[in-house]
């Protein structure tokens, strides 16, 4: 029988192994699918996230109390079996209507991974290791980042819905590991106290909404939550569609301007790599006040750089400011999370 140490590395070699495989699918190869083949123009390209970022919002509760009443694994394991699926429906067509029921189907298993996989991670290794786990995490994905950027376009090259159909592949396989394989020790179910599951479950959405209501951090939280989730929006959706119609793409000894994204997000990780180095100590001792400091200027980082983003004509800029801001919305989530 395992000891509670041996449990706790056992989550958390797999909670690292996750977090790599799961960076693996290339977004970027996904944007520019839809802006060259798909050829959805800016309107198209945001109201497909919104549509999303919706199916988020409306699902995030429902879905969140299989989490905190079920387990966290089964929730896991749902989430990405979706979002596999919806990366494999969306390389199979241009039409943009199931384009959007694919993005659709994301947020719905955005929904069941929101929360549960942190929630997961600190049941299993505890609230005071968690801080520095997270870092190891956000370094763990930016590895498989630069990984699935190179197997990406490489596969790319050859066919883009190949390296799609993959992507989508890899995130299912994820479903698949999480129900075989995550250990869920330090999970204790919310109790039920004599009701159904579903009434158990319709409680706790309520009490979340009522928290939420009674407590003025909370509610600023979200608040603030639902402003970046819309700010982030013209950026996700766009980034690439002003990189290849506005601003250029130079051309390079026949270089494809796919590779040129490949280079933009190999760069940028690496950026991130290093930088996630620095802030271990930072998050490590879960003191608040350094904490909220690094969280500040993260976020003046992040509206500084794509306010720069949006106005620059000039590649070198663009570039600079992309790396910037990809930089500081890695780094928040660790500081966020903790």
């Amino acid at each position: 029988m395992e000891s509670s140490s041996d449990q706790a590395r056992r989550a958390y070699r797999i909670y690292l192994f996750l977090r790599f495989c799961l960076a693996l699918p290339a977004w970027v190869v996904v944007a520019v699918y839809l802006v060259r083949e798909a050829k959805l123009d800016p309107l198209q390209l945001v109201l497909m996230g919104t549509v999303m970022e919706a199916a988020v919002f409306v699902c995030e509760i429902p879905t969140g109390v299989v989490a905190d009443l079920v387990s966290r694994r089964l929730s896991l394991g749902i989430a990405w079996l979706l979002q596999g699926g919806a990366w494999a429906l969306a390389g199979a067509t241009t039409s943009f209507g199931v384009i959007l029921v694919a993005w659709v189907v994301w947020g719905i298993g955005a929904t069941f991974e929101s929360g549960a996989f942190q929630a997961w991670i600190t049941d299993e290794v505890g609230v005071e290791r968690i801080g520095r786990v997270f870092v190891r995490g956000s370094q763990a994905s930016l590895a498989g980042g630069i990984v699935g950027v190179l197997a990406s376009f490489a596969v790319a090259t050859v066919s883009i819905r190949a390296a799609i159909y993959g992507a989508g592949a890899v995130t299912a396989a994820m479903g698949i590991v999480a129900f075989a394989f995550m250990p869920e020790t330090g999970f204790t179910p919310a109790p039920r106290e004599g009701r159904t599951r579903r009434r158990a479950m319709l409680d706790t959405a309520s009490n979340g909404f009522g928290l939420v209501r009674r407590v003025p951090a909370l509610l600023l939280l979200v608040t603030a939550t639902v402003f970046v989730g819309a700010a982030s929006e013209g950026f996700d959706r766009l980034s690439e569609a002003h990189f290849l119609r506005d601003i250029g793409v130079p051309s390079f000894v026949g270089f494809d301007p796919l590779w040129w994204f490949a280079v933009l997000s190999i760069g940028g990780t690496l950026l991130a790599l290093f930088a996630a180095n620095a802030l271990v100590d930072r998050v490590t001792a879960v003191d608040v006040g350094p904490m909220a400091r690094t969280l500040c200027g993260l976020t003046f980082l992040e509206i500084a750089s794509g306010l720069l983003f949006a106005f620059t004509g000039a590649f070198a800029v663009a570039v600079l400011a992309r790396w910037l801001l990809g930089l500081a919305r890695t780094l928040v989530f660790p500081v966020y999370a903790t």
